[in-house]
């Protein structure tokens, strides 16, 4: 049994458990230490650890200074001792000052990545227990909830309501809903939902999963081994100091040689011919040329770091200067990398949050009950409510977090639930695809809200709202709300619609989800998104005046991509756009020869990024 590149997400559980001989009550002990042996720590491939004496003599590594000490030594044997002096002096200085800065950058990044422990639920021998995650081997059963960090790639074989955040591997922006079923061979990565990847983040829901891969052998370790495989490149600056250092050996080598002839066919004493035309060599090289460069690239890489960027290497501030094609994420780097509402929808309003505000309507009765069902049909969780409203720490999915965010720009939230007391509460299932709360309205009735998925919430109502009061939801108004979030799904955008209704005080939740849910008023949509930085558009605008050019390369789906693309005001053509499957589809060749005509990639993992930039390297 080896962890190959086996199609699980195309097996059932049942045939997942017999290949890698695993039981659902858990491995027995003996058997799970068997397999730590064979299969090794559930690690990821690690770079040489950081080494002071490495970083030291890294500074050593040019050609130019090469040179320089060749020539103190020669001026040491000839006597020369204050050329010798100067010439140590600067190359002193200049691996003082480049191993000052670079270490000073180094122990930063190796603090940021000092890593904790994890401990993972695990089924062994029939009992539930905490493990070191580093000790997971193929065929634990493992136990995932919200918060959770997946701790190894793993088939689902039992979930509840699961989502994921696989913005780490996938570039999307929101979780993926996550299921047990089988899906085809060739699912894309980004589509595989009955699969945990290692290093992904539970959002919500809980599952029981059987690991398939640990270490290397996951999807996050073999991009791991994919970077540690990659060669450094010498910058242009490293390149040109070479070939600079290799024409002046040239050029003095052979002033020297022809001073030296041409002396000794004047008549002049060799031995005296020969020190001449070593002192004219070693005046000639340029020592104070190193020191210039790295103070220069000392000043470079110091206003780095007031913008708050940190880079490792000195010569990585050279590089920025000379770069020519920016390939960037869209997820938290074009974007905020949070979900928002950015799109509305009610029967009296089509809302772009994005260009309008929510104080325009304030008083607007639909947008106002939308923002009732948001806030309080929402299971977020507020950790410090005495603080300012801006400093509010949120416990919640995304989406939820999303919904709450809107609802504060509009009501006032402590009011609000204190008016419209909960009574009771159906949490959010991923069959049921809604959410339902019956809160207190009067002395006579109470208020059932309901949010989900809108072809299931518009199946639920008989009327809508229309300012003030509830219309009959005719055959027309309901198309033009189907084609309304039909339309806004199709741009990429995360869509959800929200329905109430009053019914009398006495009754349960749960005699209303036995039958058909009917009855309800449609309230409106709500369209999520990660919205573009503030500063994006302007930036990419700086690059192109620049002459640099910019590639989205993202794992978001086609339409969310060429939509980013478009609100940042790259001009797309027919050919401009390319998927992860059209992706696959071309050998390096065919990538090389397009590369330069393709503006965003969509839907592609890690691995692709790594092919696309050493196509247009």
């Amino acid at each position: 049994m080896t962890q190959s590149e086996t199609a699980w997400h195309a097996w059932s559980s049942s045939q997942v458990l017999k290949s890698l001989k695993a039981d659902i009550k858990g491995l027995k002990s003996n058997e799970a230490k068997k397999r730590l042996a064979k299969y090794g720590p559930n690690v990821l491939a690690q770079k040489q650890r950081f080494s002071p004496v490495r970083l030291l003599w890294a500074q050593f590594k040019s050609a130019l200074v090469y040179v320089l000490l060749i020539a103190a030594l020669v001026s040491l044997f000839f006597r020369e001792f204050v050329d010798a002096y100067v010439i140590f002096a600067a190359v002193f200085i200049n691996v003082v000052v480049g191993f000052a800065q670079e270490y000073k950058a180094n122990k930063s990044l190796e603090q940021l990545n000092k890593v904790v422990k994890k401990e993972t639920l695990v089924w062994r021998e029939g009992q539930e227990k905490k493990i070191e995650s580093n000790e997971l081997v193929p065929g634990d059963i493992i136990v995932l909830k919200a918060g959770d960090r997946v701790p190894a790639d793993a088939r689902l074989m039992e979930t509840n309501g699961l989502e994921i955040n696989e913005a780490s591997l996938t570039g999307e922006s929101w979780p993926a809903q996550k299921h047990s079923e089988s899906i085809a061979v060739g699912t894309v990565l980004a589509d595989r939902d009955n699969m945990a990847y290692l290093g992904t983040l539970v959002v919500e829901g809980k599952a029981l999963a059987i690991v398939t891969a640990t270490g290397l052998w996951t999807e996050m370790g073999r991009i791991t081994k994919l970077l540690k495989e990659t060669d450094d490149q010498k910058t242009p600056l490293q390149l040109r100091l070479d070939h600079l250092a290799k024409n002046i050996t040239k050029i003095v080598s052979g002033v020297a040689l022809a001073m030296f002839v041409l002396g000794l066919a004047k008549g002049y004493a060799m031995p005296e011919i020969f020190t001449i035309a070593v002192a004219v060599a070693v005046s000639a090289i340029p020592e104070g040329l190193v020191i210039s460069m790295t103070m220069i690239l000392t000043v470079g890489m110091q206003r780095i770091l007031k913008h708050n960027g940190l880079v490792r290497r000195l010569v990585s501030a050279e590089t920025l200067g000379s770069t020519t094609v920016i390939c960037t994420d869209k997820t938290g780097t074009l974007t905020e990398g949070e979900m928002r509402v950015t799109r509305l929808i009610t029967a009296s309003h089509h809302l772009d949050l994005l260009a309008q505000s929510l104080r325009d309507f304030v008083s607007d009765p639909e947008i106002n009950r939308l923002g009732e069902i948001a806030a309080l049909c929402n299971d977020t969780v507020v950790e410090n409510p005495e603080a300012d409203k801006a400093e509010w720490r949120l416990v919640a999915s995304p989406t939820d977090k999303a919904l709450f965010l809107f609802s504060r720009q509009q009501l006032a939230l402590g009011d609000l639930s204190r008016r419209y007391p909960v009574v009771e509460e159906l949490p959010f299932d991923s069959e049921r695809k809604f959410m339902l709360t019956r809160h207190r309205y009067d002395d006579s009735y109470d208020m059932i809200l309901v949010k989900g998925a809108p072809e299931k919430i518009l199946s639920y109502c008989d009327w809508y709202l229309l300012n003030h009061k509830p219309e009959k939801l005719d055959p027309a108004k309901f198309s033009s709300f189907n084609k309304a979030w039909q339309d806004l799904s199709e741009q990429g955008l995360r869509v959800l619609a929200g329905a109430y209704k009053l019914v009398p005080k006495d009754g349960s939740i749960l005699p209303e989800i036995k039958d058909d849910l009917n009855n309800f008023i449609f309230t409106g949509i709500w369209a999520l998104s990660d919205p573009l930085r503030l500063e994006a558009k302007a930036t990419i605008a700086q690059t192109e005046e620049a002459g640099i050019k910019t590639v989205i390369i993202t794992g978001d789906n086609k339409f969310t991509a060429r939509s980013i693309a478009h609100q940042l005001g790259l001009d797309l053509g027919p050919d401009s756009v390319v998927t992860g499957e059209e992706l696959l589809a071309m050998d390096d060749d065919t990538l090389a020869r397009k590369v330069a005509n393709i503006k965003v990639y969509a839907r592609v993992t890690p691995a692709d990024k790594l092919r696309i930039i050493k196509a247009w390297q």
